[in-house]
């Protein structure tokens, strides 16, 4: 992933999509080796409910997705190597006091 020269990858929403009260996809923009795509993650699982140890409300899950590497300039290693990369991603946020 050209870490030395790229040392960062971001992905910024532009919209979430809901069934019911729970988000199921979070639509953004990935930016990869200086190249900005967009891209779809799903949300796997959802939950909210008070921290055990910050004793204050919390969400966390899990999030996937995929992405084929050579749309973002990646070309090393394509005849040997999967294109296709998939993203798995955790996340917990606390409420602010």
């Amino acid at each position: 992933f050209n870490s030395a020269e790229y040392p960062r990858m971001t992905f910024k929403s532009t919209n979430v999509k809901f069934a019911g009260d729970n988000p199921s996809e979070i639509e953004g923009q990935l930016t990869m080796l200086g190249v900005t795509k967009p891209v779809t993650l799903r949300v796997d699982r959802f939950t909210c409910k008070d921290h055990p140890l910050a004793k204050r409300p919390a969400c966390g899950g899990n999030v996937s997705g995929s992405l084929k590497r050579s749309e973002f300039g990646m070309k090393y290693g394509l005849q040997g190597m999967s294109d296709e990369v998939r993203l798995m991603i955790n996340f917990e946020a606390l409420k602010d006091q």
